[in-house]
């Protein structure tokens, strides 16, 4: 589970998942721990039986003679048959140390949990309604390039970019990388004073690769969705959106969906996120450079969920290139 999610740490954290998900740990480990404990001491305990019954047996041979007036040497035996028996005894004090280890385990994937991430999201702010606006200053990008944009709200705009710095640009925009004060704003907020909840809400990312758990395709569809629709709503939803075909292949809602998404193709990933964004109604979306590959009638129902809602548009070319000054306004 920790190989799993640590990787998508930052989105998980973006989508509001770190309580559900430290609970979901908790609960993990407690029963980890009662089925280590569980197996130890049957282990335990049947290593200690030889030594029992040899015990019980030693104690019977020196009660005979006892009985029969041996010599003090019986003593000695009884002795060793006492040893016998609390060797195996001794030996299930280990299980405590099997049970401290688990728990110090526990304690450093919290630890991990908690440390900080980002700057961005731990503001108090909130985006006011409506399609948001954009300001962007001197921001630098991986490419060496710095980039400067105004867009209005509502604006539909196609970003001139590499892949590469088009992708950092939209993790920048969902709050996933740390940025300096003031080099970014959203409806003349500034994007560090935002918090978390209003990022998940109102930025929203559709493309090839949303964060995916492996675990049920209703999960998959409401993932950092607080407010999720019922199972009809959601069905009916997703089929809209085009993945009728993967509803009936995987049994319904509750069919089983694999780590990451392997078992996705690349448009019904692109469905996916665009059927959590549809429960959001952000107030800005942006779409990946994948997105120009898919399906196009996909793509017209992405445009025409912008177009829906009025929310500003922000979208990435397949290939892209950058005038020398890379400079867009």
């Amino acid at each position: 589970d920790m190989a799993e999610r640590m990787p998508l740490a930052p989105e998980l954290d973006r989508l509001g998942r770190r309580p559900v998900e430290r609970r979901r740990l908790a609960r993990r480990v407690d029963r980890m721990i009662v089925a280590a404990l569980a197996r130890i001491r049957a282990a335990e305990a049947l290593k200690a039986l030889p030594d029992l019954v040899a015990g019980l047996a030693a104690a019977l041979v020196i009660d005979a003679g006892a009985r029969a007036g041996a010599a003090p040497g019986a003593v000695a035996g009884a002795l060793a048959a006492l040893g016998l028996m609390l060797a195996p005894l001794r030996d299930l004090a280990s299980v405590w140390n099997f049970h401290s280890a688990w728990r110090a385990a526990a304690a450093k994937a919290h630890a991990a949990l908690d440390r900080p991430q980002r700057g961005t999201g731990a503001g108090r702010q909130a985006l006011p309604g409506g399609p948001a606006g954009i300001e962007i200053r001197a921001l630098p990008l991986p490419s060496g390039r710095h980039l400067s944009l105004s867009l209005a709200p509502g604006a539909r705009h196609a970003l001139d970019l590499p892949t590469r710095d088009a992708a950092a640009l939209m993790d920048v925009l969902q709050g996933l990388e740390p940025v300096a004060q003031d080099r970014v704003r959203l409806s003349g907020l500034c994007l560090t004073g935002l918090s978390r909840g209003t990022l998940r809400r109102g930025v929203v990312r559709v493309g090839a690769r949303p964060a995916i758990l492996q675990g049920s395709l209703r999960r998959a569809l409401t993932l950092g969705v607080a407010r999720r629709r019922d199972d009809a709503a959601l069905v009916k939803m997703a089929r809209a959106e085009g993945l009728g075909p993967l509803l009936d292949r995987l049994g319904g809602l509750d069919g089983r969906v694999r780590e990451g998404g392997r078992d996705l193709g690349p448009d019904e990933r692109v469905a996916l996120a665009l059927v959590r964004a549809r429960q959001l109604r952000p107030r800005l979306l942006l779409v990946e450079a994948e997105v120009a590959a898919a399906d196009p009638a996909l793509r017209s129902r992405i445009e025409a969920f912008a177009a829906e809602t009025g929310a500003t548009l922000v979208s990435a070319a397949r290939t892209a290139t950058v005038p020398a000054e890379a400079t867009a306004t």
